[in-house]
């Protein structure tokens, strides 16, 4: 399963085309403020409005008391609501927090950015995020983030002039508390209150494991999802006191939403990624300006994810974004604009594609109906049908071809390539544990997706390629329960349960492949290093050309202190297209061991090149220049690093002790 990077079309070319097809099907022109008029707008008049940018992971729109819940209390966000904006249909285009965020902050959908799946892909630089317009436009841009899946090397800290998450000082391993985001928040509007300011918030209470704190967990006995939204309802609400106690409330845009909602055992799908029901796809979409924006406004027409930045930048009148695939829903907001009915939105998951061999699902959903394009199509008439229980496709077959059309045309827009050549990432080890501790499956692409769509584009994937999801979503759901087990550190019921899938007969390569590699991590993290070498060449032995595995094989047998196997094992991997930094770190790692001091420096020096963030490459340098005498060196290896992570208390801890000469 190594990955390809030889891709063809560029993302601009991809972003152009895609992006006017989206607006024939729409119809509909995207009412954003031309570069003249932009212009024309003082910097004075701008500094009247700052904007918060809220995003709560894993939030159903459907389960907040200002979408009609009838048990949660959510009196901050229904306070956000009655005094601002409520969207009643706001579609993701992904459920999960990747690709979705991508989306949120570039006004695209993923199959342009390129950020398909967690971990495995990251934002390429070539995009342009809404803080990168702002940030041009003289504001301030800062971000709070609480998921590791979210962290900087995934691509979303450009355009930021500072950027928290699960590395910064007030990290508490790989997620954040809301609290913590909260507090941090208060900090933040204290020291930007003098200054016209975009501050983005992320919160990832909601996610699995459901633990929500006293008095929510109390609250909802029998429903810690319930509690989870409780609580983040709470940090909201601090952030908004902030707002009024600084005087800020008047002159600052408030927009929340989230990334995507969550499954809750319907459609058999207990959390998410694997379907795109509205389960996991409607998200609350809440605008509050006091002077700008009328108060208990409530839109009907279906809204995206993506409309949400033209959106910011239309009502502060700044210039906007080239290239977008969303529209500003400022004309909705006056009554103008759209029809009812909204604007077409599409939504993916090509998770189990890439983790199962299962069919990429994708879905549109346009003039209250809704089609997922899958083995077995599904037509919902969701204007009538919300819960997606009365599959119509067979009775209406015409629909089903007009609309699976529709998103063949849409798809077909984007042009070869996949996605970016930039956008393909390997996370580092720690990284990807984490990621891992977050419950999510996965941590690879296949390489013939990858080469099937710089071949044929999006189209590749769009005829059906591997069986149906849901004739497997047992598989999938217990997977994912092996995974929960492992993130809870869990480990014997893990590697039981993963034993247990691998009788499972039915399952393509793929799929067995997936919990062969599982099962290892399990292994290793026991301390089981022997076993867990002969699960990845188990794995191997399927995808004998994946230089991922071949990495963490690499790992265990480096902790097995076979390092040469391990340098021969790193070696074999780096030779497999694409050549990746993180391999290169750790064969530093087996080389420096074995006492070949110019060759790991070498091999860190070349992660640099390929990775110039790379935190772990200085590290690696500084140390190795510490225990040879090289002092002057090593500090300027963790200065370097400072500058890419500078709130990390271990780095300036390690400067301070060699500029003291310990």
């Amino acid at each position: 399963m190594r990955c390809n990077r030889n891709l063809s079309l560029t993302v601009n070319a991809r972003r152009r085309r895609a992006a006017g097809l989206f607006l024939m099907l729409s119809a509909l022109t995207c009412g954003c403020r031309k570069s003249s008029e932009s212009a024309e707008t003082s910097g004075a008049e701008r500094r009247l409005t700052n904007v918060v940018l809220i995003s709560l992971d894993t939030t159903r729109a459907d389960h907040l008391g200002c979408y009609g819940h009838p048990k949660v209390k959510t009196p901050n966000l229904d306070r956000l609501a009655a005094e601002g904006v409520r969207f009643v249909e706001c579609v993701s285009p992904a459920p999960i927090t990747l690709p979705s965020h991508a989306s949120l902050l570039t006004g695209v959908y993923p199959f342009v950015h390129g950020a398909r799946d967690n971990s495995v892909f990251r934002l390429p630089d070539a995009q342009e995020t809404l803080a990168e317009a702002m940030k041009q436009a003289g504001y301030t841009t800062v971000a709070e983030v609480a998921a590791e899946v979210l962290d900087r090397q995934f691509g979303l800290a450009q355009g930021f002039d500072a950027y928290t998450d699960t590395r910064g000082p007030t990290a508490g391993g790989h997620e954040r508390p809301g609290s913590v985001i909260a507090e941090r928040a208060v900090a933040r509007l204290s020291g930007l209150k003098d200054r016209a300011f975009f501050l983005f918030l992320h919160f990832y209470d909601p996610h699995l494991p459901y633990s929500p704190p006293e008095p929510y967990a109390s609250a909802y006995p029998g429903d810690p999802y319930l509690g989870e939204i409780a609580a983040v309802d709470a940090y909201v609400g601090r952030v908004l006191d902030a707002l009024d106690e600084l005087g800020l409330t008047e002159r600052t845009l408030v927009v929340l939403t989230a990334d995507h909602g969550e499954g809750l055992g319907q459609h058999d799908e207990p959390s998410h990624t694997t379907f795109v029901y509205d389960t996991t796809q409607l998200v609350p979409l809440l605008m509050r300006h006091p002077s700008r924006l009328p108060k208990g406004k409530v839109v009907s027409s279906q809204t995206r994810l993506i409309d949400v930045a033209p959106t910011v930048l239309d009502l502060l009148e700044l210039r906007p974004m080239p290239q977008v695939q969303g529209v500003s829903l400022a004309p909705l907001i006056r009554g103008e604009g759209a029809s009812a009915d909204g604007f077409p939105a599409y939504a993916e998951s090509l998770h189990t594609r890439f983790n199962y061999g299962y069919a990429a699902l994708r879905a549109l959903r346009v003039d209250g109906w809704k089609y997922i394009h899958a083995p077995t199509p599904e037509l919902y008439h969701v204007a009538e049908d919300p819960g997606e229980t009365k599959n119509l496709a067979a009775a209406h077959a015409e629909r089903v071809r007009e609309m699976q059309a529709q998103l063949r045309e849409l798809l077909g827009a984007a042009g070869l390539g996949g996605p970016a050549a930039d956008a393909r990432h390997q996370a580092s080890e720690s990284s990807a544990k984490g990621i891992q501790g977050l419950g999510y499956v996965g941590g690879d692409v296949p390489d013939e997706d990858v080469e099937a769509l710089a071949a044929g584009g999006e189209l590749a994937l769009f005829e059906h390629a591997g069986p149906d999801p849901k004739e497997h979503i047992a598989f999938i759901n217990r997977a994912a329960n092996a995974v929960g087990l492992q993130a809870s550190r869990q480990f014997p019921a893990a590697e039981a349960e993963l034993r247990a899938l691998l009788a499972d007969e039915r399952q393509d390569v793929r799929a067995l492949y997936r919990i062969h590699k599982t099962l290892a991590a399990v292994l290793a993290e026991q301390g089981k290093n022997e076993e867990a070498a002969v699960a990845y060449q188990q794995a191997l032995a399927a995808y004998p050309e994946d230089s991922d595995t071949l990495t963490e094989l690499g790992i265990v047998l480096g902790r097995l202190k076979r390092y040469e196997e391990a340098i021969t094992v790193y070696r074999r991997a780096l030779s497999i297209p694409p050549e990746l930094a993180q391999t290169h770190l750790n064969l530093a790692v087996a080389l420096a061991v074995t006492g070949r001091i110019d060759e790991a420096v070498a091999a860190n020096r070349r992660a640099l090149e390929l990775d110039p963030q790379s935190v772990e490459a200085h590290t690696n340098l500084a140390v190795i220049f510490a225990r040879t005498g090289r002092r002057a060196d090593a500090v300027r290896e963790l200065q370097a690093a400072l500058k890419i992570s500078p709130n990390d208390p271990a780095l300036r801890q390690r400067l301070a002790q060699l500029q003291g000469g310990r």
